[in-house]
């Protein structure tokens, strides 16, 4: 019997090779796709926890040296507080310091997720940047963090306290679907709490925005933890 001619044998190689990428390309759409995607928001929504946490650490150096909390353009050296001259050395990163206009007022946006911050005010709705003035000695505050594409950077939202109660969000509820500019949380999207201004605290449950809010990771950060025991 004889053997394949060396054109008959390149066919069977390049047929051989061609399976063989029809195969890897149905992998990498089925399986290795969706788990590099998903990888990646989940070290968005990581980094965006970790921008909210030292949003703590910069609102109580404000509180230290001007007397109250602010929003980004105070934090970010741009603005006063209170008619005193801008900060020298800026408490937030240069991102914040150039503020995106929302329904709401102005937000930020950094590695994939939005932001915004409001302080609470004199009365009625807390203060955020290019709406409202936060209160002379103003101590509470709440912080969103949303994907600025959904689904795509991100799918997650999670708010944050001074005293620092996280609580996240699937982000799936009629009232939600927050992403970027086009869907913009409200100062009391994650507030389970009735009433007018801020609250003492954040608390798991649903929001005012119809979404499920609940702690994130489970559990309260251990700063959370010491000013729920002090406030019994």
């Amino acid at each position: 019997m004889s053997s394949p001619s060396p054109r008959w044998r390149a066919v069977a190689w390049v047929a051989g090779i061609t399976v063989l990428l029809v195969v890897v390309a149905a992998f990498t759409v089925r399986v290795a796709g969706p788990n590099v995607v998903g990888s990646g928001q989940k070290a968005t929504e990581k980094a965006a926890i970790w921008t909210l946490r030292n949003l703590i650490w910069a609102q109580d150096l404000l509180i230290r040296h001007r007397g109250r909390a602010g929003v980004f353009a105070e934090l970010a050296g741009t603005r006063g507080v209170d008619g005193r001259p801008p900060l020298e050395a800026p408490l937030v990163r240069e991102p914040f310091a150039a503020l995106q206009r929302g329904p709401h007022g102005e937000v930020a946006a950094l590695s994939g997720y939005h932001y915004a911050v409001f302080v609470e005010a004199a009365g009625g709705a807390p203060a955020t940047d290019g709406a409202g003035t936060p209160a002379p000695a103003a101590r509470r505050w709440v912080a969103y963090a949303w994907p600025s594409r959904r689904g795509v950077s991100g799918l997650a939202a999670f708010c944050i306290d001074q005293d620092e109660n996280i609580l996240e969000t699937a982000n799936d509820a009629p009232g939600q679907g927050y992403d970027g500019l086009a869907r913009v949380p409200a100062w009391d999207a994650c507030l389970a709490a009735t009433g007018e201004g801020l609250p003492d605290g954040l608390e798991p449950g649903t929001g005012r925005d119809g979404g499920a809010w609940a702690r994130w990771r489970g559990r309260q950060t251990k700063r959370a933890r010491e000013s729920h025991a002090d406030a019994r």
